[in-house]
């Protein structure tokens, strides 16, 4: 898309229902942390905090709230991820040039459910495992969560003695007992609901009992119960909590208002949902945000200040990557002015996270993903929009389906890579360092990954070089000639490629010959070339065509051979 192209939104009159292509343990909280991650809002920002750097405050354009009973329209980058029902209003085409409307979010499910859930709870999180795992980019979603991420899911599967990918719906509570302790509550959905027969073969060593009619097995200070109502569910809490929630019945526990507004607001079909106070984080859930999360703190201080009281951050994964965050304002703070705030402080992120990712060396594992990063969040930025909706602020962008991922993965990174001395320290140390390719050749060789929904051929080609260090350049003219021009678009997703392989594959796809078979056929006029060879000056790829290579008498690497007749 253009940067001064007007983007479309559609606006209809009523509210309509949107279909998508698919439908006191301390980690607990890193999923919180994670979430927080992918939507890039708070933990890209966290890390300018160790050298005490606040972002410029940039002017925006002032957010816009939607009329009422209408919902305004979603980005259109590709493939639209949602598609109306049959029409039950009239609907009518936008055009929004200033970009002030607010994106129609992707899924309209009800709000998520509190049964079982503890009085007072001022942090939750909900999940939807199977419909994550089961998205294209669930294997890289999970893989983005890093070694704690895998820890996370190997511990939760401890406590249900089950498998991560049986899993519905789960919603993780967080609460603060009387000895001010976090204890958490699970209340897990599986895909096929289980029985009590199946849990007693889940937890052989369980100690058996009944209360208030219920039969609850108590296991390593934990007490597992099954209810029926509202839906089919395992809930998991601690021993002291038990009773509360059984005589509960499932019915809606009181809790903080804005918290409890939140929650009224949020959409159950939506992958990843957390709802916390922000005082609550300040205070007993303190540790919640401990060690590389507790940089978090301080990030969350300055994108909220003191004017949000409660947010509310989901993320889901349809043919595009969405983003939500909500924020209840405090007492006589506009919902606008709080909206239009936290884009501002959005907008300011990449130039400052910018600053800090060129001040002081990274750890060579992460490097050049976090150097990707101030490239990542202004895209965000720029597909993001700010509104309200009855007292509450909202902030929502769309971006590719992989750009959650690779956020996701950019803020663990950003969050627990070391840098400064210690990645000197890690990098001077030829036994942690592994040997880095020379050649072109052995860059070409090398594994790695290149994924975008759309990008010019002169992007697609930078992007490649910056990757693997190695100089690319388009020889415009000899394009020219064969009548190709650099600017064409194109889309890839390959991942753990050699890199050589990637670049064959965006020059095929920039063919203007789609009869092409592969890189020796006569009719693949892009081709690249090494030059130079016989001198002591760098290496360089240079793309140019078939026609031009041969007329000066260029050598075409392997590929681009014709086979022995």
């Amino acid at each position: 898309m253009a940067q001064n192209e007007p983007i479309q939104i559609h606006v209809t009159e009523s509210p309509r229902r949107l279909t998508t292509a698919k439908r006191a343990n301390r980690t607990w909280l890193w999923l919180g942390s994670a979430a927080v991650s992918a939507a890039a809002a708070i933990a890209a920002i966290a890390v300018m905090f160790n050298s005490g750097e606040q972002p410029p405050m940039q002017p925006a354009a002032p957010a816009a709230s939607p009329t009422p009973r209408s919902e305004p329209g979603r980005p259109d980058p590709g493939t639209p991820a949602t598609t109306p029902e049959p029409a039950t209003a009239t609907e009518q085409l936008v055009d929004d040039p200033a970009g002030q409307l607010l994106w129609a979010a992707p899924t309209n499910g009800p709000p998520i459910s509190v049964a079982y859930v503890p009085a007072g709870t001022q942090c939750l999180i909900h999940l939807r495992p199977v419909a994550i795992a089961s998205h294209p980019e669930g294997e890289h979603v999970l893989a983005a969560l890093g070694p704690w991420g895998r820890s996370v899911v190997a511990q939760l599967q401890a406590i249900i003695h089950g498998d991560f990918a049986e899993i519905e719906s789960l919603l993780i509570a967080v609460t603060v007992n009387d000895a001010n302790q976090l204890e958490t509550t699970l209340r897990v959905e599986f895909v096929t609901p289980i029985d009590d027969v199946e849990l007693s073969k889940r937890l052989p060593a369980a100690l058996p009992a009944e209360q208030g009619g219920v039969a609850v097995r108590t296991d390593d200070g934990r007490a597992y119960f099954l209810v029926k109502e509202p839906t089919p569910a395992l809930v998991v809490t601690s021993t002291a909590l038990a009773a509360e929630l059984i005589e509960s019945k499932g019915e809606a526990p009181p809790l903080v208002r804005d918290v409890e507004a939140l929650v009224e607001q949020s959409d159950a079909d939506r992958d990843v949902t957390v709802i916390v106070a922000p005082k609550f984080l300040q205070a007993s859930g303190n540790e919640l945000l401990t060690a590389e999360a507790a940089p978090l703190h301080d990030a969350l201080r300055w994108l909220l200040g003191d004017e949000a009281t409660a947010i509310g951050l989901s993320v889901d994964w349809g043919n595009d990557f969405f983003a939500e965050l909500r924020a209840t304002p405090a007492l006589n703070v506009p919902p606008r002015r709080l909206a239009a705030k936290l884009r501002e402080r959005i907008v300011a992120m990449p130039a400052a996270i910018e600053e800090m990712v060129l001040a002081e060396p990274w750890h060579p594992y992460g490097r050049k993903v976090i150097a990707r990063l101030p490239g990542m969040l202004r895209t965000l930025a720029r597909y993001t929009r700010a509104g309200e909706e009855g007292r509450e602020a909202i902030v929502r962008t769309y971006l590719p389906a992989a750009a959650g991922h690779n956020l996701l993965m950019a803020g663990e990174l950003l969050l627990t890579q070391p840098h400064g001395d210690g990645a000197n320290a890690t990098a001077e140390n030829p036994a942690a360092t592994p040997t880095a390719p020379t050649s072109i050749a052995d860059k070409l060789a090398a594994q790695t990954s290149l994924s975008f929904a759309k990008e010019s051929l002169e992007q697609a080609v930078a992007l490649l070089a910056e990757d693997i260090g190695v100089e690319i350049t388009i020889a415009g003219g000899d394009l020219q000639l064969d009548g190709i021009t650099k600017n064409q678009s194109l889309g890839l997703d390959l991942r753990d490629r050699p890199a050589g392989e990637i670049l064959l594959e965006i020059l095929l796809r920039a063919n203007p010959d789609r009869q092409a078979t592969g890189p020796a056929d006569p009719r693949q006029k892009l081709v690249y070339v090494i030059e130079p060879t016989t001198t002591s000056a760098a290496e360089r790829i240079i793309v140019t065509t078939r026609t031009a290579a041969a007329k000066r008498g260029d050598s075409l690497p392997e590929p681009f051979a014709a086979p022995d007749r």
